[in-house]
């Protein structure tokens, strides 16, 4: 998943559910609480995948987690623009609705 966001590593999940919730609290935007749902879904199957001894998720079902990932996110975007560069080294300031 880390690359198909454009990430150098992987993300971890519970920041991503706490800065989300934060966004739902903030904004009260309906794709960040269906993306919360969506990370504890996978977070279930995961460990219920785990009890027979599975690695990892099937193929199928791991792509349906993506594909319904990456939908959130693209309705996400327009709604929370990043943060427009300064021209300054470092990290850019977060966008308004996670401040």
């Amino acid at each position: 998943m880390a690359d198909q966001l454009g990430l150098d590593q992987q993300v971890c999940k519970a920041r991503v559910v706490r800065n989300t919730d934060g966004l739902v609290e903030n904004t009260q935007h309906a794709w960040a609480a269906s993306l919360i749902r969506l990370l504890v879904n996978m977070k279930d199957a995961v460990a219920q995948a785990r009890a027979p001894g599975l690695t990892e998720l099937p193929v199928r079902r791991r792509a349906g987690y993506e594909a319904a990932c990456t939908r959130l996110i693209q309705l996400g975007e327009p709604a929370n623009p990043p943060s427009p560069p300064t021209g300054r080294r470092g990290r850019s300031m977060y966008a308004s609705a996670c401040n």
